[in-house]
């Protein structure tokens, strides 16, 4: 017989280990390599140093000359919050009542809700992690095509359908709690309900409550809008920046440039190449062009990409449009303040009522953010296109 004490045990010990297993291993490449740890926690803040240079205690002098002075290592204090990631999953009472016939039925729904639930984890764990943390989804374009339930927006690569937003102006929400029911990628525009009047362009859509609360994804490290970086004035840390670089064309030399560069000035070399799908095209449009070789390889257990001399370009759904990162995911650590959990009330319980309504709730979370140990060591590639030649010379 299931009961609400049963339900909630099944969640503990059944499902918790698995939810947590499936998004580090089975989301994508990237998240997969990264190191989650504690180390770097101070309160619920993260602190976390970046070494600058070398030791300066080293010099050579003649046979009675003085010792080289002491030097002492400079470092970088980097800073970040905690951001708060939630999950909800909810059973009807008259769900659980059924199960007191037959278990089998609720152990069906929990395993269609957990899917559900497991499904939006990933897909919003993997999306945060190329966006600079301001949560921002799209952002509305074209007043003249908008209605108060289809929104035109520059971009519809980070929504789809079940979504829940808010529609946000420069400051934060001006109206909350809209679903979203339609996609439409071929005229970009995405239907919501209930209706809006917060229609104005420029307004932005993001997750519920997720406004300038999301993790610090790969674009936040390039990202010259924002002003700080881990909690430094970013224009006063030019040393600790990443490369950024501008290219017409994808080619083995402009991909060589940026790793020389890397090599040259920081002594690593990165282990990951991750690009949009747009670049991958212009990548092996370029291979074919060459007759050159395209070699595969299975990067990570379900995971295979194309390689530039062994290193995994591995295309990645979230990735911005005309961009590549170069990354060595030996810096970048998932600092946790524990694993996926469960919320529990006072009592130790997971289910709990839900109010006003003949339903139990159960909430998955996590606290965390990603940060980048060496950020002068990664770097970005952004394709613009040619301006052809107007000349009649």
């Amino acid at each position: 017989m299931i009961t609400i004490s049963n339900a909630d045990k099944i969640l503990r010990s059944v499902y918790l280990d698995a939810v947590a297993e499936e998004i580090k291993e089975n989301t994508s490449p990237f998240i997969s390599r990264l190191e989650e740890t504690s180390e770097y926690l101070a309160g619920k803040e993260i602190n976390a140093p970046c070494r600058i240079g070398i030791n300066g205690g080293i010099g050579c002098t003649g046979e009675t000359g003085t010792l080289p002075m002491a030097g002492n290592p400079t470092y970088l204090n980097l800073k970040a919050g905690l951001c708060n990631i939630y999950g909800n999953v909810e059973l009807s009472d008259k769900v659980i009542r059924m199960g007191q016939g037959a278990p089998s039925s609720v152990v069906n729904v929990l395993n269609h809700e957990m899917d559900n639930l497991l499904k939006s984890a990933k897909f919003n764990m993997r999306r945060m992690l190329f966006q600079p943390g301001s949560g921002v989804l799209a952002t509305i374009d074209n007043h003249t095509t908008t209605s108060s339930t289809v929104l035109s927006i520059d971009n519809t690569k980070n929504l789809v359908e079940g979504m829940i937003i808010d529609i946000n102006g420069s400051t934060g929400p001006l109206t909350t709690g809209h679903t979203v029911t339609n996609v439409n990628k071929a005229d970009g525009t995405v239907t919501i309900t209930p209706a809006t009047t917060a229609t104005t362009v420029g307004n932005t859509l993001t997750v519920q409550g997720s406004f300038n609360n999301e993790i610090f994804g790969l674009p936040y490290l390039f990202d010259s809008t924002i002003s700080h970086m881990y909690g430094n004035v970013r224009r006063n840390i030019a040393y600790a920046q990443p490369s950024s670089y501008t290219v017409s064309a994808v080619t083995n030399d402009s991909i060589q440039e940026v790793l020389d560069h890397i090599e040259e000035n920081y002594g690593s070399a990165p282990n990951l190449i991750i690009a949009s799908y747009d670049m991958r095209r212009k990548y092996l449009e370029y291979m074919r062009t060459n007759s050159l070789n395209i070699d595969h390889k299975e990067i990570e257990a379900g995971f295979s990409s194309i390689t530039y001399n062994g290193i995994p370009l591995y295309v990645e759904k979230f990735a911005p449009d005309n961009s590549v990162f170069f990354v060595n995911t030996d810096d970048f650590k998932l600092v946790q303040l524990d694993d996926w959990r469960w919320l529990e009330s006072n009592n130790g319980s997971i289910l709990n009522p839900v109010a006003n309504k003949p339903a139990y709730y159960a909430t998955l979370v996590k606290y965390c953010n990603l940060i980048c140990l060496r950020p002068m060591a990664q770097a970005k590639m952004t394709y613009v296109a040619p301006v052809a030649d107007d000349s009649n010379d």
